[in-house]
């Protein structure tokens, strides 16, 4: 029943974002040129296994879902995928600038 409720509630929905390795990285200039490459290299490497475990454990399961009637599983699913792969991508195009100082940041 509460479920319920808390799923039609017309209040807006609260989004907060909280990211730790961009925490660091916004503070990354206090750090040595070495250990930022080594933060983005490994942030990249863990959004990157992120995906990958999406696409092979959720996704499947999600299109269980949908094909169940239950749709938005799978759209919810592809979100996060993609939400997941343009924050590798952007973490592997950073890695490229820092070690290419002279190239530009994406418009």
């Amino acid at each position: 029943m509460a479920l319920r409720q808390w799923l039609v509630d017309d209040a807006e929905p609260h989004f907060q974002y909280r990211d730790e390795a961009m925490l660091r990285l916004f503070f990354g200039d206090l750090m040595a040129p070495d250990d930022v490459i080594a933060h983005v290299r490994r942030t990249r490497a863990l959004l990157e296994a992120d995906a990958r475990r999406v696409r092979t454990e959720i996704l499947p399961r999600a299109h269980e879902g949908a094909r169940a009637g239950r749709p938005l599983t799978l759209e919810t699913a592809h979100f996060g995928l993609e939400l997941t792969e343009l924050m590798a991508a952007w973490y592997a195009g950073l890695e490229r600038r820092l070690l290419n100082p002279g190239s530009e940041p994406p418009d």
